[in-house]
């Protein structure tokens, strides 16, 4: 959400400006690294993002330290980025990544975080005071509900027509359901189109209900995955058709500048993306208010440790 970007937003600053006044070196380097957990489209899009803007932006800010001493992680737990997408997207998102200088570490999961040290389980230290989090979520449901209907991540089973297991009236649509089957064993993707299609079928289906009509069961319906890999580079798998590069980038820009509500806003936001095209300058990073680290470090142990 909005609280979270700022707040990462501010802690990278508030990081920097440390670094650049700090004369401990191993400090400088924990404050001048990024470490981002999970290699889903967030994690892969975030460390994307934030290369470009190390490599090209900060220079311009911090020309006492270049981008080779800034390091870049990306922790993955399973053996491949992109799991949901093809083979194909995880081996180009690693490719592009490896290029703008981001060290992908797979099979790897974090088992502590002490706010200045990452510690992976097989025993690799990563010194980062920047962590960012994209290791999936986790629902936050109603009490007294019985756990044999609760699935991992705290999503809640239901049956075809998305009423929650055990429950007379209840429904449960977006990232908390877990609809189990045998063509989605781990229910659907946690993703903004499972979402919007669950509301809309969901609707239909209470109208139904109260009219006393027939209702269907919810069959989701694929429109293919895209994710970013920094400026001009994308993954795409659009049913059999799987392509990344340039076209996948832009296809990408104009999915989502269609999905924006309002014409307005999608003349603003196209404008800026068309200049931020020809340049890499942001507008003024300036810190705005300040960021106080310890709740965020945390709920960081406090996450690792409900993920054991």
């Amino acid at each position: 959400n909005i609280r979270d970007s700022l707040n990462i937003r501010h802690m990278m600053l508030q990081n920097l400006e440390q670094a650049a006044i700090t004369c401990d070196d191993e400090e400088r380097d924990a404050l001048t690294n990024f470490v981002i957990v999970g290699g889903g489209p967030a994690g892969v899009e975030m460390a994307g993002a934030l290369a470009e803007f190390c490599k090209y932006i900060l220079p311009k800010d911090y020309p006492e330290y270049p981008f080779s001493i800034m390091k870049i992680y990306l922790v993955e737990a399973f053996g491949q980025l992109l799991a949901a997408m093809s083979d194909k997207a995880s081996m180009n998102t690693l490719k592009y990544l490896k290029k703008l200088g981001v060290e992908v570490l797979l099979n790897e999961s974090v088992s502590d975080y002490d706010g200045k040290i990452v510690r992976t389980k097989s025993g690799k230290k990563l010194l980062a005071r920047n962590l960012i989090w994209t290791a999936g979520v986790k629902g936050d449901f109603p009490k007294g509900i019985d756990q044999k209907h609760v699935v991992k991540g705290n999503r809640l089973k239901t049956d075809a027509y998305l009423k929650v297991e055990g429950q007379k009236n209840m429904y449960a649509i977006g990232d908390i359901a877990a609809l189990i089957s045998e063509e989605t064993p781990n229910g659907h993707p946690q993703v903004a189109q499972t979402a919007i299609q669950q509301g809309k079928h969901l609707s239909r289906t209470l109208v139904n209900t109260i009219n006393k009509k027939t209702v269907l069961p919810f069959k989701y319906r694929d429109k293919g995955s895209l994710a970013t890999v920094g400026k001009r580079r994308a993954v795409a798998d659009l049913g059999k058709l799987r392509f990344g590069g340039y076209f996948a980038w832009l296809l990408w820009s104009i999915v989502h500048l269609m999905s924006i509500s309002g014409f307005r806003n999608r003349l603003m936001v196209g404008f800026n993306w068309a200049v931020s095209y020809f340049s890499y300058e942001k507008s003024n990073r300036v810190i705005i208010r300040n960021f106080k680290p310890t709740p965020y470090y945390k709920t960081v142990k406090e996450t690792i440790q409900n993920e054991k």
